[in-house]
Parts: structure tokens; C-alpha cells; sequence
């Protein structure tokens, strides 16, 4: 039976250097010459996450990136976008004129560049285009009224508990219009209602004519919760959060730091 692995990057598939583990290339390229399907499945913009997916030879059959918590998909092989979903400008309204009440930093994203208003272009802006080595462009007034990001982050480099009140803010603000969570103890997702890394798993599933009971996938934070739930088996990683790993099927018992992905790939895949 055909499988498919849906994959966090940032601690998970990545150590805490930011680097992908010998271990978890190999057992990688195991599974693809077996037939099976990698999906890399992250909350990072597409052009965040595609120089990763080509430095781990992702670029080939077999291969797919879910970005910016299931808003894009991608197809590596064949370098096209074959599914994208994005918020409304009422939504990314709602967002803006709640970041100015609360002051906190937030930006958007198109395809392939991060959008920010220009009371936004701060030390966090360069701080995370730095970080992802990504390009940013200031909108142009007027531009929020018909912008459609595929989503939005907050940011805050000091204070997690603030980021996920936020959230909270805005869940209550907009029900049924807004999704906010976290996805590290810096950045605050905030997706169009419904979109999250497991809507981007069913999804690509059906297409790719994946059984439900051959899916698997792992994550180490929040944002991955819905993407485990969705999965067959959902594993957490060993260093996941504690509400990830409750969420959990099962845990690892390697961290990211010591190839977890491997361990996932010998025991539910090969």
C-alpha cells in the first residue's frame, strides 16, 4: 500500500541548528524509492520552505509542499501550485485594526513575498525576512482594501503568553472568519477559518489517492495538532509541545535532534 508522510520542518524534520540530520535524508530517500509520498507540511511561506525542500533533493516524484499552514500546495517535481486558498480582505482587516488596538506586529504573505502595512516595517519585519531569507514589500494605501493574504503572523521575540492572548482576541472577534494559534514561542498564525495543516493533508490525500490508513505525520507544535488528528497514525515528537504530544497517537523516542523522522519512517512507513 501506497504511503505518505505529512512533515513539520522546524523541530522536527530540522534539528535545533536549523539542519536536516543525515538520518532523517536517508531514511527520507528509503521511502521514496519504495514508492511512497513526502509532504512537507509547514506554516512557513512557500518561498521560506522550498529551498529546503531542494537542499533535501525533495525536488523530484513523489514529493509535495503543503505551505503556510495548508493555504498553498505545491508540487515539487513539477514546480507548479496546485491548490491555494486564501483570507478575505474583511478578514485581514479584522486582523489589522486589532493589531493597532493591541499593538502587535503583524504582516501577510502572498505567493511568494511577505506584505506589510508601513506602520509594520520594524525590527520584527527584518528580524523574520532575515530568518527565512525572504523579501518583503510595503503596501500601498488603499491596497488593504483588496488584499487576499494567504495568511498572516504575529510576532513577538519576548513574549509568548501575549502572542497566544491575541490569538485569542482574535478568535473571539471574528468566530467563524478567523483561525489563530501558535506555531513557536515567537510567531502567531493566523489562517483563513478552516485552513490548517490538516485540511492541506485530506486534501492532497484525495488527490494523490492516498488511503486514509496510509497516511502518517509528525509534528512538534500546535499547529500541527489538526494535521495529526487527520492522519492515520499522528506522531509527536519527543521535544513537541506538551498539548501536541496529549494530542498524539503516538511519541517518538528520539527527538528532532536525533533523527525522530527516522525512527517514524522505519516503524510506519518501511
Amino acid at each position: 500500500m501506497m504511503k505518505a508522510l505529512f512533515l513539520d520542518l522546524d523541530g522536527t524534520l530540522l534539528n535545533d541548528g536549523r539542519q536536516i540530520p543525515q538520518g532523517n535524508r536517508d531514511a527520507l530517500d528509503a521511502m521514496l524509492a519504495a514508492g511512497h509520498k513526502v509532504i512537507i507540511n509547514t506554516g512557513r511561506p512557500l518561498a521560506g520552505a522550498i529551498g529546503l525542500a531542494k537542499e533535501l533533493e525533495l525536488d523530484r516524484d513523489g514529493c509535495y509542499l503543503a505551505a503556510f499552514n495548508g493555504g498553498l500546495i505545491y508540487d515539487l517535481q513539477e514546480k507548479e501550485i496546485i491548490y491555494k486558498d486564501a483570507m478575505t480582505p474583511e478578514a485581514a482587516r479584522i486582523v489589522s485594526q486589532e493589531a493597532v488596538k493591541e499593538n502587535v506586529h503583524v504582516q501577510m504573505y502572498d505567493d511568494w513575498k511577505v506584505l506589510c502595512e508601513a506602520r509594520w516595517e520594524d525590527e520584527d519585519l527584518y528580524w523574520y525576512c532575515r530568518r527565512l531569507g525572504m523579501e518583503y514589500r510595503i503596501l500601498a494605501p488603499g491596497e488593504m482594501d483588496t488584499v487576499r493574504p494567504l495568511k498572516m503572523s504575529g510576532i513577538d521575540r519576548k513574549d509568548k503568553e501575549r502572542l497566544y492572548q491575541f490569538g485569542q482576541h482574535l478568535n473571539a472577534a471574528a468566530p467563524g472568519v478567523i483561525d489563530a494559534f501558535l506555531s513557536s514561542d515567537k510567531l502567531l498564525e493566523i489562517v483563513a477559518y478552516g485552513q490548517n495543516k490538516g485540511s492541506a493533508l485530506k486534501w492532497l490525500a484525495k488527490k494523490l489517492d492516498v488511503k486514509e490508513e496510509g497516511t502518517v505525520a509528525v509534528g512538534d507544535e500546535a499547529n500541527d495538532i489538526p494535521m495529526l488528528k487527520a492522519a492515520h497514525i499522528g506522531v509527536a515528537m519527543a521535544n513537541g509541545t506538551d498539548e501536541t504530544r496529549a494530542a498524539a497517537d503516538v511519541v517518538t523516542t528520539r527527538s528532532n535532534n536525533d533523527c525522530g523522522v527516522a525512527e517514524v519512517i522505519e516503524k510506519y512507513i518501511l
